[in-house]
């Protein structure tokens, strides 16, 4: 992260959208050798069709990015529009070189540190893409939207512009966005690992362990499972705590050049979600999502619920109950 301290009474707003000039491309433009000639074309204040058809696609293709990018609410970095277009960006031979060099796998190497950080997951990325084109959804960074509501918020009024309107008036409302259910770039493990190692242990316990035992003993195993279940749901399928984007910030927040807004201490860019994270803990491959001011609580149920419904699985398994 790129953090710098800002004064309270600075007002800095969020970067304008870019223009169709090459100069505002070279931010954007460091990362992989086939951008040389847009760079050397900028030095020389070339114009767009100067471009070789290549540089021309790969200029359009940054620049809608870039104006995605910064025209969201939220407080991501710069990915692909969809994961579509990742998946198609991929197999584009015009992209080689810039993913040749791409260390991004899949899910099981999610905690290798040799793997570029910021590319999420490798089958995630494909899946998502199939997901999106079949029930829906957006990509949100590196996460996908599974359902959104849009709300209506009251904007706060001057005291003194408040006296001179009519009290029968309407407030002034505006429109944002409520992520209701979101999974992590790590969702495949979440879904096809997490999920039926605690439901096959818990199904066998229910089958052959269950029967013919106390209801006491039945209730409690019950009411821990279903804490267990959940937990889990709500830790992977709720929102972490993504930052809505800050265009002014307090003496004490910081800058971030990632996701272009103003964060507090705590809230921290997650290069995995490429998302900034309130009160980010860590990134979790079996939840499949980062873990964060809102699903904290939920983690540390199903951290807890996980030994208790082992330790009674087995005590159960084993007749020793």
């Amino acid at each position: 992260n790129t953090n710098t301290n800002t004064n309270t009474n600075t007002n800095t707003n969020i970067p304008n959208t870019p223009s169709h000039t090459l100069n505002d491309l070279e931010m954007t433009t460091q990362n992989t050798s086939s951008d040389t000639n847009i760079a050397k074309a900028t030095s020389k204040h070339a114009t767009v069709d100067q471009l070789s058809p290549d540089d021309r696609y790969r200029y359009d293709r940054q620049l809608a990015k870039e104006r995605h990018w910064k025209s969201s609410e939220f407080a991501v970095g710069l990915v692909e529009i969809s994961f579509e277009d990742e998946i198609r960006a991929r197999r584009d031979p015009r992209n080689l070189s810039e993913y040749a060099s791409s260390t991004c796998g899949g899910c099981c190497d999610c905690c290798n540190p040799d793997v570029e950080p910021g590319c999420g997951c490798g089958c995630g990325t494909l899946l998502s893409g199939y997901v999106c084109r079949i029930f829906g959804g957006r990509r949100l960074g590196n996460m996908l939207v599974l359902k959104e509501t849009v709300v209506e918020v009251g904007l706060p009024r001057d005291e003194d512009i408040e006296e001179q309107v009519p009290l029968s008036s309407e407030p002034s409302t505006s429109r944002t966005t409520r992520i209701d259910y979101v999974v992590g770039p790590f969702w495949p493990m979440y879904l096809f690992v997490t999920w039926p190692l605690v439901i096959s242990v818990s199904g066998m316990t229910l089958l052959s362990a269950l029967p013919h035992k106390h209801p006491f003993v039945i209730l409690a195993w019950f009411v821990a499972t279903s804490l267990l279940f959940w937990s889990l749901f709500n830790v992977g399928c709720r929102d972490p705590g993504i930052l809505r984007r800050r265009s002014k910030g307090s003496a004490d927040d910081r800058w971030n050049d990632r996701a272009l807004t103003y964060r507090t201490r705590r809230a921290i860019y997650d290069t995995d979600c490429a998302c900034v994270i309130e009160d980010f803990d860590h990134t979790c491959p079996w939840t499949g999502t980062a873990i964060g001011k809102n699903n904290m609580l939920y983690f540390q149920v199903f951290v807890s619920h996980v030994f208790i419904c082992l330790i009674v699985d087995i005590l159960l398994l084993t007749n020793a109950v």
